[in-house]
């Protein structure tokens, strides 16, 4: 790909903070109509130089250039709009109680003359339908208040928004993170339609199968500083992931030939489970040393069922079979005891708790290795802590307060818990969302690992990749029921969604 001149030029900036060097001279150029992925793990400087950008924050040295034009050391956000700069942040900023219309061309409104300076309703309704047109949005009705509008929607009066002052670099921070594949998909389409327009994108994502899918470049930050620019054709996840962490991490893709014991002991038989509304007559096993990976939509079930299991919510009717012996399971108590684990979508509120250090909480769930007469051994208790410190490359100390870890350190503490309590299997509900794509790839590798020590793990992910990377059989579930089992050598992108959106219908 070939362009002109770049648009945006970005040389030497560099960024302090009490105590931290935030940006440390760095340089890189976006050129006209290309998408740049700025990529990097949390912390290493891509929110700051966002802000910069957006005006937000003020460079204390360097030089940024648009189109040739240097911008001034101080501006503000409405600066950053009027030098043409966008800024679609994952929480969007959009006044709910307006119309599309007024949001769109807020302060900007057309007057019906000079003299009444009253707004001209029609000329800003037919300006805000054309935006929205150009984005393949016309079916948005520009006088519907935002409040009503899909998030999706939202996004595109926002993307409308910066067109419509004529923005020529738009920097999207993580706008797929709530949107379903299909919405994605969507965006997508509206991004190659932006940049058909000459429009210059900046897109910030931890999901790394999205910036290969999408991108032209991408320039890694690490510690404050740029690592490399690479083409992305000329390039693959091992490699980026590389840059980003400044180490190797371990391969995770399937390996056709790898021994996979499905036909080997059973550690875990569900037989003819349901709760009564959603679940209904579904059958299930998982063996030592395997990956059960389920797949759905939204409402399908998948965590339904796995709180079932746990026995967090009641089943009505159903068996479940532990190395072949039925056990009763109405508490989690009892799921502990028979050595069933359960990691919960909800990190934040039911797998941790954020007040705690990180040795409370990784002992919370079984502190008989750590007490006497109900006395606390704190010496123990930390020798545990920092052996999983260790073993899962936590970034902090047992004496860390869990609110104070990033979302892939907290997502590591919470399955710390679950290694301490030494359960046979373990139900893994999202144990990738909402962290970056390196903590993403050591929590896979984390569950890999768990598997391959003659256990089993079952994982439910929205993120067909993490299924496709690291699981021996894929369920597919909808509407409450498991409606197809994909095995080993059945297992591919097209397949799953061909079933996860066919049983949909």
């Amino acid at each position: 790909m070939s362009y002109e001149a770049p648009l945006l030029a970005i040389h030497d900036v560099v960024k302090d903070f009490p105590g931290v060097r935030a940006l440390d001279n760095v340089s890189l150029e976006v050129n006209r109509g290309e998408l740049m992925a700025l990529l990097g793990e949390n912390g290493a400087g891509k929110s700051t130089l966002v802000k910069i950008l957006s005006g937000a924050l003020t460079r204390d040295a360097g030089t940024i250039r648009i189109n040739g034009h240097e911008l001034p050391k101080k501006f503000g956000p409405v600066d950053a709009r009027k030098l043409g700069i966008a800024i679609i942040y994952q929480e969007l900023s959009l006044l709910p109680h307006l119309s599309a219309a007024e949001n769109i061309f807020l302060g900007r409104q057309p007057l019906t003359s000079k003299v009444l300076r009253t707004i001209d309703y029609r000329r800003m309704h037919e300006a805000a339908r054309q935006k929205l047109a150009e984005l393949k949005a016309d079916h948005i009705s520009v006088t519907a208040q935002v409040h009503t509008l899909s998030l999706p929607e939202k996004q595109m009066v926002e993307i409308a928004k910066a067109l419509a002052v004529n923005c020529r670099v738009v920097i999207m921070d993580e706008p797929t993170t709530t949107l379903t594949r299909e919405e994605t998909q969507r965006l997508f389409g509206v991004i190659q339609a932006l940049k058909q327009q000459n429009v210059t994108i900046i897109y910030i994502s931890h999901r790394l199968d999205e910036v290969l899918e999408i991108a032209d470049r991408a320039t890694v930050l690490r510690d404050g500083k740029v690592v490399g620019t690479v083409e992305i054709k000329n390039t693959n996840k091992t490699e980026i992931i590389a840059m980003m962490t400044g180490k190797q991490l371990r391969h995770l893709e399937r390996q056709a030939g790898r021994d996979i014991a499905t036909n080997g002991t059973e550690l875990l038989r569900a037989e003819h489970m349901s709760n009564g509304s959603l679940i209904h007559d579904v059958s299930f096993s998982v063996h030592e040393n395997e990956v059960l990976g389920i797949a759905g939509l939204v409402g399908a079930g998948r965590t339904e069922l796995a709180r079932m299991i746990f026995g967090a919510d009641k089943m009505i009717a159903g068996k479940v079979f532990i190395s072949g012996i039925e056990v009763s399971i109405h508490s989690p108590k009892q799921a502990l005891r028979v050595g069933l684990g359960y990691l919960s979508e909800n990190r934040k509120e039911e797998g941790l708790n954020l007040g705690l250090k990180l040795e409370d909480n990784i002992v919370l769930s079984d502190m008989s290795a750590v007490s006497t007469a109900g006395v606390i051994h704190r010496r123990r208790m930390r020798d545990i802590a920092s052996n999983f410190v260790e073993r899962l490359d936590i970034k902090g100390s047992p004496e860390t307060v869990a609110a104070n870890l990033s979302g892939g350190n907290q997502q590591k503490v919470a399955i710390s818990k679950w290694l301490h309590v030494g359960c046979r299997v373990l139900l893994f509900d999202e144990p990738t969302r909402g962290i970056d794509i390196v903590a993403k790839t050591e929590v896979l590798s984390i569950i890999r690992d768990f598997a391959t020590q003659g256990r089993g793990a079952i994982i439910i992910s929205s993120e067909v990749d993490d299924l496709l990377d690291i699981c021996d059989r894929i369920l597919i579930m909808s509407k409450g029921q498991i409606v197809q089992v994909l095995q080993r050598d059945e297992i591919s992108k097209e397949r799953v969604l061909e079933y996860v959106t066919r049983g949909h219908q």
